[in-house]
């Protein structure tokens, strides 16, 4: 078989190659290296790795002729071009155009990524903050549904922590068994009003939501 139909090995199978697979491979080739040469490289511990590292200056320590030397050379030049000419095919010239598209997609799936959590999000929210469906129960002791045809007040003022005398919220929309949603609205509208012309506040209202226990300070 002729030289120029040798397939040869590629840098990483020589990268692979322990010192007597190196030795095997080399005197397949016409390098015309002597007994004497395999000798050095075999007593140097010479494999493939360290080998693709040679120049001719290395070459010539190990007392390695000008003749082989330029070869062994010119074979190791020749396989580390066929690596890089490998990676630079198809649609990637170069390790940072390859680089460029990894991030470019990385962005597109932070961008989904960052949909998802949303979606999830206001799921939760709408969860939480949304009226629920079931049966809930007023103080007078109606049970209504979600968004329910009596429009009843759901909380109880409780009494001031002033000492003298109780809240001011003790007149609460509720006092009428159907209260329309303006006459709440407005019923707060009021109340804030006076408080705000009432200086220096130092009463804690404490609101009590009768469709879930925990208590709101405010």
């Amino acid at each position: 078989m002729s030289a120029s139909t040798t397939i040869e090995p590629s840098v990483e199978e020589v990268e692979g190659y322990n010192t007597d697979a190196l030795i095997t491979v080399l005197n397949g080739k016409n390098f015309g290296l002597n007994e004497n040469e395999i000798q050095i490289i075999h007593e140097q511990g010479i494999d493939g790795a360290s080998f693709l590292m040679l120049n001719k200056k290395r070459f010539k320590e190990c007392n390695i002729r000008i003749g082989p030397r330029a070869k062994l050379v010119n074979w190791i030049n020749n396989l580390n071009n066929q690596s890089q000419s490998v990676v630079g095919q198809g649609d990637f010239p170069n390790l940072n155009s390859l680089k460029d598209v990894v991030e470019e997609i990385v962005r597109g799936l932070d961008f989904k990524m960052e949909q998802g959590f949303n979606k999830i999000r206001h799921a939760i929210e709408k969860a939480i903050y949304s009226p629920g469906t079931d049966l809930t129960e007023t103080e007078k002791g109606k049970t209504v549904m979600d968004k329910g045809t009596h429009i009843v007040f759901p909380l109880k003022w409780t009494t001031s922590s002033k000492r003298s005398g109780n809240g001011r919220f003790t007149n609460s929309p509720n006092r009428n068994a159907d209260p329309k949603e303006e006459e709440v609205q407005q019923y707060f509208i009021n109340e804030c009003k006076e408080l705000d012309k009432t200086p220096n506040i130092k009463n804690k209202l404490i609101v009590v939501d009768k469709h879930s226990s925990p208590s709101l300070g405010t």
